[in-house]
């Protein structure tokens, strides 16, 4: 029973470090990952030209290593306490494996000096012979057959228990290296994070020094932004219109099919019908203020469709990637920008790729701005901006994944950087919980 029992603490034990070391597993693997973006923005650091128009992306920079500091020493705090609790419970159960231990040594000296003292281990055959009668000497024999396995029994007890109890010493040692490691990984990331937080300091410091001039080159990428944003709201309510109007045209059509069907089948009742008809005209043209957009049937299905999959949609650049910018306003060293999308960094090359089967809308032209591209996906649209050039024509129909145009390479960063939007009719959305990422 003895066996069994230390077996399942065994086991328990197995159980128990299993899931402590999965968890820190998982733990020290995020960490490692925020470490490499670090990394990654480290470089982009050092590859950013010092001027006054790059100020503001600096700044942002450094504010992302930093959030991404924190974040890693708050996981790293998470694998400390997880060592903490694992090397404590192990220190809880030496202790009691050493005393089972012992018990368990000692009852088994016991049984065999109590042997020793009758001389059962001089001659087992003797004793077994020695009996009164055929019966007492079976007995004797089942006996030192009992005894046989009871011994080889305890031994293989205290076997378990002495490699249970190695095992804990061993594990307890390596958390406690584990730990010391961790608790240097910390001290040395926090001397890190107070380090970039004054560099930060230092960068936000020399922007307020420059505001004018970061206002101007805020202010003529605005107007560039708003240009655009112009452009595509005309472009978005043209193409509305026009899907409205082809709806309007098909209900007519198909409208005047069934009123001439219902003539043809019900003769007698057409100046009925015909009252009926009118009466239902009046009261369409009285709702037409604040109605959702009415397209056709084709276009509806495409709308459906593309709204079935969001968070689905591949991100439309070739490569690997980052997102840079954050869809909304963001005040940087004391300048607010407006991102009507999100902005995607790409490496020197990467292509534009469509993420769900449409049109290309239109080819969009800003002064001293490269080209966007506008896709419609029924009522919904994609904005793909900065193309150095593009691959489609207006008009032309789009699969998704179909690469639609080079991004512009930005000659002072080396990264080529897309902004890209969601419009629902002529709404923007966020684009990040549409795309997959």
């Amino acid at each position: 029973m003895r066996i069994w029992l230390s077996i399942f603490i065994f086991s328990l034990f197995a159980v128990f470090t299993y899931s402590q070391t999965k968890k820190v597993t998982g733990l020290k693997n995020k960490r490692e990952q925020l470490l490499n973006e670090i990394k990654q923005v480290e470089i982009d650091i050092s590859n950013l030209k010092k001027t006054t128009a790059n100020i503001l992306n600096l700044i942002g920079l450094k504010k992302d290593i930093i959030d991404k500091r924190k974040r890693s020493l708050a996981l790293l705090e998470q694998e400390i306490n997880e060592i903490t609790q694992e090397q404590l419970k192990i220190e809880q159960d030496i202790p009691v494996l050493e005393t089972e231990l012992k018990k368990q040594q000692q009852g088994y000296n016991k049984a065999v000096e109590g042997m020793v003292k009758r001389r059962m281990y001089q001659s087992k055959l003797l004793f077994v012979l020695s009996g009164r009668s055929l019966g007492e000497s079976f007995r004797r024999f089942m006996y030192l057959k009992d005894y046989s396995k009871w011994r080889n029994k305890q031994i293989d007890e205290i076997r378990v228990q002495k490699e249970e109890l190695n095992a804990k010493k061993a594990l307890l040692e390596k958390t406690k290296k584990e730990k010391m490691s961790l608790l240097a990984t910390r001290e040395s990331e926090q001397k890190k994070l107070q380090s970039e937080e004054v560099s930060l300091n230092s960068e936000l410091a020399e922007a307020n020094g420059k505001q004018k001039e970061l206002q101007g080159v805020v202010a003529k990428k605005q107007q560039q932004a708003r240009e655009l944003n112009s452009q595509i709201e005309k472009l978005i309510a043209e193409e509305i219109a026009r899907q409205e109007r082809e709806a309007k045209r098909q209900a007519e059509a198909e409208a005047k099919r069934k009123k001439e069907e219902e003539r043809k089948n019900t003769a007698k009742n057409t100046s009925k019908t015909k009252s009926k008809d009118r009466s239902a005209t009046t009261k369409k043209s009285g709702t037409t203020k604040n109605r959702e957009i009415k397209t056709t049937k084709e276009n509806q299905i495409l709308s459906n469709n593309f709204e079935a999959n969001k968070g689905r949609l591949a991100v439309p650049v070739t490569g690997s990637y980052r997102i840079v910018g954050e869809y909304g306003e963001h005040t940087v060293g004391g300048i607010t920008t407006a991102n009507l999308g999100i902005v995607i960094r790409a490496n020197a090359g990467a292509e534009a790729k469509c993420v769900f089967p449409g049109e290309v809308n239109a080819i969009v032209f800003v002064p001293g701005a490269p080209v966007s591209i506008l896709v419609s996906h029924g009522t919904y649209f994609t904005l793909y901006t900065d193309i150095q050039s593009a691959y489609v024509t207006k008009g032309q129909k789009v699969a998704a994944g179909q690469l639609i145009g080079k991004i512009y390479t930005d000659t002072e960063t080396g990264y080529a950087i897309m902004k890209f939007q969601v419009w629902k009719g002529g709404t923007k959305m966020n684009p990040r919980p549409w795309l997959n990422l």
